[in-house]
C-alpha cells in the first residue's frame, strides 16, 4: 500500500517545477537566488523611480517658486520658503553637542603627595572615573570640598 503526500504548493503531490523548491514549512514554492544574480538591483520600485524623476525634474521651478515666496507678506510663508531653499542648499545644520562647549578636564597632579597619586592611578586603572553627563544650566554644579584618603 503505498501513501501519496499530499505537499502544499504542489499539485496532487507532484514534485515542484524545475529550480524551485518547497519551504521547510511546506507551503508554497520558492525560486532560490543564484550566485551573481540580482532580483532587484536598484532595491527600489519602478513606481518610486518614476516619482523620483518627476520630483527632480521639476526641483529647478519648485527652487524658483519658493525664492519668489521668500518676499511673502505673509512672515510664515517667508520664513518656510527661506528655511527649506537654506536646507536644499547647504543641507541640515549638525546638531550641537554641548559637552563640545566645555573646556577639557585637567587634573593637576603637582599638589598630591605620592600616596594619593597612587590612589588615583589605581581608580583610573578600575574605570571608575568615567565622562560625566552634561549638567542641565539651570542647576549649580556640586563642590566637594576634601581630600583623598
Amino acid at each position: 500500500m503505498s501513501a501519496s503526500i499530499q505537499v502544499k504548493g504542489t499539485r496532487n503531490g507532484t514534485p515542484p517545477p524545475s529550480g524551485m523548491i518547497v519551504p521547510s514549512h511546506g507551503g508554497g514554492l520558492l525560486k532560490p537566488i543564484q550566485p551573481g544574480e540580482a532580483r532587484n538591483p536598484g532595491g527600489k520600485g519602478g513606481l518610486w523611480q518614476e516619482t523620483q524623476r518627476i520630483a527632480r525634474q521639476k526641483s529647478p521651478e519648485a527652487a524658483r517658486r519658493l525664492t519668489e515666496l521668500i518676499d511673502s507678506t505673509d512672515e510664515r510663508v517667508a520664513l518656510l520658503a527661506a528655511d527649506k531653499l537654506l536646507t536644499w542648499a547647504w543641507g541640515k545644520p549638525p546638531e550641537h553637542d554641548p559637552r563640545a562647549d566645555r573646556p577639557p578636564t585637567q587634573i593637576d597632579t603637582s599638589v598630591l603627595t605620592p600616596e594619593e597619586c597612587k590612589l588615583l592611578l589605581a581608580i583610573l586603572r578600575r574605570g571608575l572615573i568615567k565622562e560625566a553627563e552634561p549638567t542641565p544650566t539651570d542647576t549649580p554644579p556640586v563642590q566637594i570640598d576634601g581630600t583623598a584618603e
